[in-house]
């Protein structure tokens, strides 16, 4: 076979472990309503960002329903403990919690079944979990909401509480439930939670239907309550949508669709004080919207992104006008699913490992939208569709989670609980195809580290919060980033394998097939032995145009791709093939 002038990366282990990740570990999500006995499309997926790639399974023994709401814990080095749809609470092993077995009733808990089962709150943001703050490391508080049935699509927040859950033996109970926090009329969802300035309260925002006022609730280790109820800018309307917090911590963001149309959806952005928890300086704007939209912030809080259904924006907020900086970077490629719908964009998520999730915006779907680089202006962010494969269904359930990789505003006037920011040293790094000489490392460092140094291991050295760095011999080589700040020094170290001019034998090319090749609606991935692939296809401009994650054999789509000639790179156990693909 004719040899390859490139360099290629292997991980070391094909599936490593990310330290430190702690809390927010677990994406939950499906449902169990086809009452057919056997339906593996049906049921829990769950995805553990513990690893990198994240690993995503089915597990058999899950059976709560979510229908939105959904939020999990994990204790400080990952395991998990509980989650919820807003309707109960059960442990990592699938069973209801001593006490959880209802929270938030009324009208819209009692009605909210098919055939029989609970299916689970409806309101995105509608929940989230954080350690109660303090000194007791075995207390957690549980934030939700009682919703009401007054409208026949868009349930109606009508109460926020506080539901206290401890550990005894490992073993979670409710310690107190539904605590009244405030009670009124509330947009849908958008519950959005920050921390406190001070590094170890929380600020909750939550907005009044159709008006301008906004509680701002402080959470502390004495519980939670209302500190200020601001009437400020343009009213909150009833729609779907998410609200966050972005420039970590210092802007609120809220964006809601009322209607579809050239006027369906209006992004809010305000300053945001940490220390005093007020909104100001409000800047609004419209954008087109023909379905739910979503939004979230980059990891390192410049960019914020929004869908409105055939169309990814991202939005800079370093700019004095937000709004004038808005483009767009990625436009609905028609995927739909098998005898289904269309996969447009719906809410979004950002997780553990840097990435922004986007999932569809229909019933039920089974795939989810990459933001592979957010932190990237313009389209180096790279946004790949559809390219995550779920095992079951997930109906609209993008689980919300408190950011906590934010500590103390250092030199704050109530920066007084002796916190500091010490940052902790985290990375992913991926091979930057097609360029296969060349690998992308990602600083994941949370608590706001100010210098980066990356040791490649080949004596060569990085100074950036990101790198692409490429190696000249064959070898392992021990890569270790150091994070820094006023305070402290962290560092992280893994093992990269790096290999010059392997031959096509060395890389699957005897064990995988495609066929045909040229293609036309569809091509078959054949490995000689069943298994898990990871595949990417990239235009002759070395763009990403299509990514997955799925079994094979099995059988992938391209009725969606352009005429062309396209690179496609395989991996698959920890070993990797490249090879031309045509397109007619």
């Amino acid at each position: 076979m004719k040899r390859l002038g490139l360099i290629w990366f292997i991980l070391f282990e094909f599936v490593h472990a990310i330290s430190g990740q702690g809390y927010n570990n677990y994406w939950i999500s499906g449902y169990d309503l086809s009452n057919v006995p056997g339906d593996t499309l049906y049921g829990g997926t769950y995805i553990d960002f513990r690893e990198e790639p994240p690993r995503v399974y089915y597990d058999p023994f899950h059976t709560m329903n979510f229908w939105g709401t959904a939020s999990a814990i994990s204790d400080s080095i990952g395991q998990l403990l509980f989650y919820t749809n807003g309707m109960m609470i059960q442990n990592a092993d699938h069973h209801i919690i001593p006490g959880g077995d209802t929270i938030g009733y009324g009208s819209y808990w009692e009605s909210n079944h098919v055939d029989g089962e609970l299916v689970g709150m409806n309101l995105p943001q509608g929940s989230f979990i954080i350690p109660k703050p303090g000194d007791d490391p075995l207390a957690y508080f549980l934030i939700h909401t009682r919703a009401e049935v007054r409208d026949p699509v868009l349930p109606e927040m009508s109460d926020i509480l506080l539901t206290e859950v401890r550990l005894e033996d490992d073993k979670p109970f409710v310690v107190s439930k539904d605590l009244l926090i405030v009670q009124d009329t509330f947009s849908f969802g958008k519950l959005a939670i920050c921390r406190h300035a001070n590094g170890k309260d929380w600020w909750l925002v939550a907005g009044r239907k159709n008006d301008s006022r906004y509680y701002i609730i402080r959470i502390s280790e004495k519980g939670a309550e209302i500190d200020t109820i601001q009437r400020v800018g343009s009213p909150v309307q009833h729609g779907t949508g998410q609200a966050g917090f972005g420039l970590r911590g210092n802007l609120y963001y809220r964006y809601e669709a009322v209607t579809i149309g050239d006027s369906g959806a209006t992004i809010h952005i305000y300053n945001f004080d940490r220390c005093r928890g007020l909104l100001s300086d409000e800047q609004w704007w419209y954008v087109p919207n023909e379905s739910i939209t979503g939004a979230a912030t980059s990891p390192n809080g410049r960019f914020l992104y929004t869908t409105d259904a055939t169309n990814i924006w991202q939005w800079d907020l370093w700019e004095n006008d937000i709004q004038a900086s808005g483009i767009i970077v990625a436009e609905y490629d028609g995927y739909v699913e098998p005898n289904w719908f269309g996969t447009y964009f719906g809410y979004m998520g950002l997780w553990p490992d840097g990435r922004i999730y986007v999932i569809p915006p229909t019933g039920g779907s089974m795939v989810v939208h990459t933001i592979m680089q957010p932190n990237e202006k313009g389209m180096s962010c790279r946004v790949a569709q559809h390219n995550l494969k779920l095992p079951t269904w997930n109906a609209r359930t993008m689980p919300y989670a408190a950011d906590f990789s934010l500590g103390p505003l250092d030199g704050s006037p109530c920066d007084t609980s002796e916190l500091d920011n010490h940052p902790m040293a985290r990375f992913r790094f991926e091979t930057e195809w097609p360029d296969l000489a060349s690998i992308r490392f990602t600083d994941l460092s949370p608590f706001d580290p100010v210098t980066w140094h990356w040791d490649f291991g080949d004596g060569e050295v990085g100074s950036n919060p990101f790198e692409i760095h490429t190696y000249e011999k064959t070898g392992n080589y021990t890569v270790c980033l150091t994070v820094s700040n006023s305070f402290t020094s962290n560092q992280t170290c893994k093992e990269v394998y790096a290999e010059k001019s392997l031959t096509s034998s060395n890389l699957l090319q005897q064990a995988i097939s495609i066929f045909p090749n040229p293609v036309y609606n569809y091509f078959e991935v054949n490995p000689i032995e069943a298994g898990i692939i990871d595949m990417s296809l990239f235009n002759t401009d070395g763009r990403l145009v299509f990514h997955t994650m799925m079994s094979c054999p099995c059988s992938v789509l391209a009725n969606k791709l352009l005429p062309g000639i396209y690179i496609y790179q395989i991996s698959m156990g920890g070993h990797m093939t490249i090879g031309k693909l045509v397109k007619t």
